[in-house]
């Protein structure tokens, strides 16, 4: 995101106010109507993208890192359900088409100390399953690694690769 004060200044205020309420929805964290209205037009910006705001924590990780003489690279990946609120535009399967659970999948890699300080991210994948492809475990074999889900865990492990050259 190229540097603006206003976009700065609302992806500030977002960051307080849902870190005060980490359990909230964006409309309470948010508080009052104006300011929901704000946050989603922040996220509706052409010039707010997911690579550029997490490039400032990716640099912060990597100078902690940096001052380490051991770090951990930990993957996770884990489905973000969105059961409540069926109707929300994006979402994808989560489990089996049949159980009808809707929602996205996150792939992390979490750089840690051996000591288990948690030293910030290393990469952060976030999609939804196509509903209409799902379901392709009878042809796992006959794919390439980059047509599979499992290529998210290669490009964080680039990711990682990548730290440690640094």
């Amino acid at each position: 995101m190229p540097a603006d004060r206003r976009l700065t200044e609302r992806l500030l205020t977002l960051t307080r106010d849902c870190y005060a309420r980490p359990q909230a929805q964006l409309p309470q964290a948010c508080g009052t109507r104006a300011k929901t209205h704000a946050a989603y037009r922040f996220f509706d910006h052409a010039r707010v993208r997911k690579d550029t705001l997490h490039a400032p924590h990716y640099q912060a990780t990597a100078e902690r890192a940096a001052e380490q003489p051991d770090v951990l690279a930990v993957q996770d990946s884990s489905g973000l359900s969105n059961t409540a609120h069926p109707d929300t535009e994006g979402l994808g399967p989560l489990n089996t088409t049949r159980d009808g659970s809707l929602g996205l999948w996150l792939h992390d890699t979490l750089a840690f100390t051996p000591a288990g300080l948690p030293l910030g991210l290393l990469d952060v994948q976030l999609w939804a399953r196509d509903a209409e492809t799902h379901g392709k475990r009878a042809t796992r074999y006959a794919r390439a690694i980059e047509d599979k889900e499992s290529a998210k865990w290669l490009k964080s492990y680039a990711a990682a690769s990548a730290l440690a050259q640094r």
